[in-house]
């Protein structure tokens, strides 16, 4: 029983919880309508409770939680009202009726006593993540990434020598910055490289030979929101890198050019400077690393690209120390 009455969840995500499952259209449900009406139909040996809700004859469901020290109240009503109250507090002396007694009465006080309601929506979190993240160009102690947007309107970036282990929350802005390690830390060294509307970032401050682990949050913040910021936690893409371990000219890499560009035959690749021992990866669309070619220098080398259908291509070059770069192609009809 030492779990009885007792959730590991904040109210609001209570909240949302019950309201996916309230059987009303405000918001989707989880579970369909028959479902819905089996879980709050009351049982045949008590009128007063159903599978799990205690129910009664005005189509209100509610729940109460008293783990030692804590008390906590949940409720959907006939009227489409929802709350979830979490105390760290329970009267269990001769007054434990009279505390229960005023902590229902609490909520239906507020409702009866208010006269305006917000006009934003506090469960307008994002649905869909970022995704297709991809390494654009690395040194010893940076490193550029891009990715797709997901739905929201902006995006949180963490980064940390660890595996990424804190998540923000609802109603949080975190201050966040490029340089490693200066931005919020939201907990055990994870610290907010980015936040914005954009889809890349270069992160600096890195140190050399050293693993960083990157999570990146969706997050809606405007009018509708009330200009709170609302994240999507649930399966946010995470990715890890190791920097090189000694110091790399990236300015090799960075000068290097690829011609003609849309191409409907082959890419030259141009550049002054003979970088030597370098790998060359070409990725479709989606990532997929679809050839992968070593050469032992590629100064003004030549790719076969005729056999590619047409569209969009990136060819990653990356030199014997680890350093590396990102090149858009267009492959165009021949």
């Amino acid at each position: 029983m030492d779990a009885h009455g007792g959730w590991i969840a904040t109210a609001g995500d209570l909240v949302k919880l019950i309201v996916a499952v309230d059987g009303y259209a405000s918001k989707t449900d989880i579970l369909n309508a028959a479902s819905i009406n089996m879980i709050s139909s009351p049982s045949l040996n008590n009128q007063n409770y159903a599978k799990g809700w205690a129910v009664n004859s005005a189509n209100n469901w509610w729940h109460t939680g008293a783990l030692d020290g804590t008390a906590s109240f949940i409720a959907r009503t006939s009227g489409q009202y929802t709350w979830a109250i979490l105390l760290n507090k329970r009267i269990i002396d001769a007054q434990s009726n009279n505390f229960w007694n005023e902590l229902d009465a609490l909520p239906w006080d507020c409702i009866s006593t208010n006269t305006a309601w917000p006009t934003y929506d506090l469960m307008l979190n994002p649905s869909s993540n970022s995704s297709n993240i991809k390494i654009i160009k690395t040194s010893n102690n940076s490193v550029t990434l891009d990715w797709v947007k997901g739905n929201g309107t902006h995006r949180l970036l963490l980064c940390s020598t660890n595996e990424i282990s804190a998540f923000p929350l609802d109603g949080k802005e975190y201050k966040a910055d490029s340089t490693f390690s200066l931005g919020t830390n939201l907990g055990s060294e994870n610290y907010a490289v980015y936040s914005g509307i954009g889809n890349s970032c270069t992160v600096s401050n890195l140190k050399p030979n050293t693993k960083y682990y990157f999570k990146i949050f969706e997050y809606n913040k405007n009018g509708n929101t009330g200009n709170n910021a609302l994240y999507k936690l649930c399966s946010a893409p995470s990715f890890s890198l190791q920097t090189p371990t000694s110091f790399v000219n990236q300015e090799s890499l960075d000068e290097l050019k690829l011609y003609p560009n849309p191409t409907n035959e082959n890419i030259k690749i141009i550049t002054t400077k003979n970088l030597k021992y370098s790998n060359i990866t070409i990725l479709n669309e989606s990532g997929m690393n679809i050839q992968k070619i070593e050469s032992e220098s590629i100064k003004n080398s030549t790719i076969e690209f005729s056999q590619y259908n047409p569209g969009l291509y990136f060819i990653q070059i990356q030199d014997s120390t680890g350093n590396k770069i990102t090149k858009k192609i267009i492959k165009t009809e021949q």
